[in-house]
């Protein structure tokens, strides 16, 4: 760690692979700003050629970008000046930094040049601009903790500013002399090192993008939040908003040709583009006085529900409209055109194998054509180009292709590189074994980066583990129930223990992965009402084993996610507590019951909606200094609130008085809601208990004929049936559970036990029939 890499400068760039019509061009480090790289069209169709740049360690958001064409592109996340320096006078060799280390990436004949920020531990760069003069942006900006340096293209260091605030800086846009910096919660403007502009968000900030919207002459800014707000802020007020239906993770503005506009109907309106923690991209159309929604898309199959992580829009068709370059956190990279529709379509899609942390298009490795460079967690910058690496290589004396040029030049600097790496390991290995009997080595030598997000349409979590190596194993332990479902995509095998409920285990679990895998993806399903501690433990495959523990919390209410707008009008249950809290304390307490809640309180009231994304029900919370009121078409859910808010504010010391009023219309409701679910998962139960006895009878008989319609379809889809039985374990029994919780909470609130009742419940739900389990629930208790 730390070392000199080495890599010598060769003619021609080399491939590595073909994949989904994009060609691979591999790129050496350097120390140059170059030319660009290339995305084309053929036949109406963009196709892209796939290629790896070169490793440069963990990588962090917001820390890759491109230079100007004619001094060349920089992906550059970060560029330390020591290390230009070194580079000026040896142009071969690449130097790190372990905390936020820049390195240059360039092509083999110098033509190109990325530059790539790594990920940070301390006080490491997070976030990298390209700055200087109106149209020419040629100086590197980056932020490291509150600092913020400019760096020339030769690597001197020509400005550093301390901004003095109390937060680090994650994304940052610079224009001539100004400087927007949204770090967590506060934004800020710059302007010739003075704090011109400040603004504090409710929730926090994950990007920011500039656009002339309430003012011509001069830049309004626009803050992604993750409260499901688009905010344009206007001079340190927050002049307009737009609600989107998911976490905002990445903004960016969308400039393209004014007949595409008088085309649309927007010419008046200015475009911004948003990627969304649920996976999809929408746009955003600002004037001076309002803010609206236009299209939206998601993408179905591989990749789908994955967080956007980058946006970047360029005309790689050259019609003058900007195609636009999507990244997930998943891997997925996609790029999305218009052909005749006002709506974006798909034209292409690849996979990098791991999350994709930055993306940027424009020319890098030839001027000739555009690029799309990407950099992902673990380090890996890869291009895709349009350039026709098949035809033949001009500089080539036998002939051949550019393809295979590249490939065998790559391949003997490999050899060479890996000639050079056993040196270092045999030199390391020399010295460990030195110190090998008096000491074990426990460093961290791995950090997980970790995603625990809901999501609606499975109304499942997705626990998102990677490492910048290869995972052995991953194990996981809760003290609550989890239902674990299969994925498809998840290659790992499982290993499952029965629960151990008097030591605190009620799951235990292992996912062995047998391939080269550095991310693993785990879908579960929390019940509502049980709340505590999930961990992961993440064993890397390398020598001496070592783990790092993810610590993740499930809460009560885990299952619910927010919505703007209002509840319909369903019958709604209400609870209202009052008392001598304070509004921070109770903010503090439906924190810990509901997900999306912002952490910090910027009003005298709040009022937040949210919606069950298994049954549909729906829940408002309002709430003050000294009163809250909740408002829920299910009964289960206020029991919840009420149980877990009346301990919080026991445990404080807090007296709370409590008032409810449950409404008897909302039983049957709730039933309704959960009816088909319920229907759909007895008759699948019921099928899987005939399959083997069908099968037997088809053995004895081949003529299936004299068989009902219902029995041919179950002999027909036996494996679909099975599978999907298999993929929800604990289906019914959770929906079992939701009905003798609703019945026991309804009760509770009229201060009845029915404990007794309950074996006559369950024995109504095994033959279920909808009206007899009503009229059940509306006997007397007693």
């Amino acid at each position: 760690r730390g070392a000199e890499e080495r890599l010598r400068r060769r003619r021609g760039r080399s491939t590595w692979r073909v994949e989904g019509g994009w060609w691979a061009r591999a790129w050496r480090r350097g120390s140059a700003w170059g030319g660009g790289g290339v995305v084309g069209r053929r036949r109406g169709r963009v196709r892209h050629r796939q290629s790896e740049v070169g490793p440069v360690a963990r990588h962090g958001p917001h820390t890759m970008q491109a230079g100007p064409p004619a001094g060349g592109v920089g992906v550059q996340p970060g560029y330390d000046a020591a290390d230009a320096a070194r580079e000026e006078e040896e142009a071969k060799s690449v130097h790190r930094r372990r905390h936020g280390r820049r390195v240059v990436l360039r092509d083999e004949e110098g033509d190109g040049c990325v530059g790539v920020q790594d990920d940070v531990d301390g006080d490491g760069d997070r976030a990298l601009e390209m700055g200087g003069p109106l149209g020419k942006k040629d100086k590197v900006f980056v932020s490291t903790g509150q600092q913020i340096r400019g760096i020339t293209k030769k690597g001197k260091e020509f400005f550093k500013f301390n901004t003095s605030l109390s937060e680090t800086i994650t994304a940052m846009v610079v224009e001539d002399s100004k400087i927007w910096t949204g770090a967590e919660y506060v934004f800020n403007v710059f302007d010739n090192g003075r704090d011109v502009e400040f603004f504090m968000a409710p929730d926090r900030i994950n990007d920011i993008a500039i656009e002339n919207v309430t003012r011509e002459t001069e830049y309004d800014a626009v803050l992604g939040c993750q409260d499901r707000f688009l905010r344009v802020v206007q001079a340190s007020t927050a002049a307009q908003d737009c609600a989107v239906d998911a976490p905002v993770t990445t903004v960016h503005r969308y400039v393209s040709s004014p007949h595409e506009f008088a085309a649309s109907g927007t010419a008046s309106f200015k475009q911004i583009l948003y990627g969304g923690q649920d996976g999809s991209v929408g746009q955003v159309l600002l004037d001076s006085s309002t803010a609206r929604r236009g299209w939206k898309i998601a993408l179905a199959g591989e990749g789908a529900g994955s967080a956007i992580t980058a946006l970047d829009s360029i005309d790689f068709t050259h019609d003058d409209v900007k195609d636009i370059c999507v990244a997930r956190d998943d891997g997925t990279v996609c790029v999305y055109g218009f052909d005749m529709s006002p709506e974006p379509a798909l034209q292409f899609k690849a996979n990098v194998g791991e999350s994709v942390r930055s993306l940027v298009a424009g020319q890098v490795g030839n001027p000739a054509f555009d690029e799309m460079v990407l950099c992902s967690y673990s380090g890996k910058v890869t291009s895709f180009t349009m350039e026709p690496l098949e035809k033949a290589d001009e500089d080539d004396s036998y002939g051949r292709s550019k393809n295979t040029v590249q490939r065998e030049g790559r391949i003997r600097v490999m050899r060479k590189e890996l000639d050079e790496l056993r040196r270092k390991v045999e030199k390391e290995r020399e010295k460990y074994a030195k110190v090998a009997d008096e000491f074990i080595p426990v460093e961290q030598q791995f950090k997980v980066k970790e995603a625990f997000t809901l999501d609606a349409d499975e109304a499942a979590y997705k626990l998102n583990l990677e490492i910048p190596m290869p995972i052995d194993v991953v194990a996981l332990q809760s003290q609550v129930p989890v239902d674990l479902l299969d994925v498809d995509t998840n290659d790992a095998i499982v290993s499952r223990t029965p629960p151990d409920r008097d030591n605190g285990n009620a799951l235990l679990a292992t996912y062995r992965c047998q391939e080269s895998m550095n991310r693993l993806t785990i879908t579960l399903r929390t019940v509502e009402g049980q709340f505590g501690e999930l961990q992961a433990m993440v064993i890397a495959k390398m020598a001496p084993k070592t783990a790092q523990i993810v610590r993740l919390q499930i809460k009560p209410l885990s299952l619910h996610h927010r919505l703007h707008g209002d509840i319909d009008g369903r019958p709604m249950n209400r609870l209202r507590l009052a008392g001598a809290f304070t509004l921070g304390q109770m903010h503090e307490w439906v924190a810990n019951c509901l997900p999306d809640v912002p952490s910090r309180v910027m009003e005298d009231e709040v009022r937040m909606v949210f919606r069950n994304v298994f049954l549909g029900t729906q829940l408002s919370a309002s709430y003050k200094k000294g009163e809250a009121v909740f408002l829920s078409d299910s009964i289960s859910t206020i029991a919840i609130l009420k149980e877990v808010i009346t301990k919080a504010a026991t445990a404080r010391k807090v007296r709370v008085e409590l008032s409810f009023e449950i409404k008897d219309e909302t039983i049957p409701h709730f039933l309704r809601l959960i009816d088909p679910k319920l229907s759909y998962t007895l008759s699948l139960a019921r099928k899987v208990e005939l399959v083997e006895a069908l099968r037997e009878i088809k053995l004895a008989d081949a003529e299936m004929t004299f068989l009902a319609p219902e029995y041919r379809e179950v002999l027909e889809n036996t494996e679909k049936i099975q599978r999907e039985f298999k993929n929800r374990p604990r289906a019914l029994e959770m929906l079992y559970g939701l009905v003798t919780d609703l019945f026991v909470d309804r009760h509770k609130f009229k201060g009845h036990s029915v404990q007794h009742k309950i074996p006559q419940l369950m024995a109504l739900l095994e033959r279920y029939d909808f009206d007899e389990v009503v009229a059940y629930f509306n006997e007397p208790s007693r």
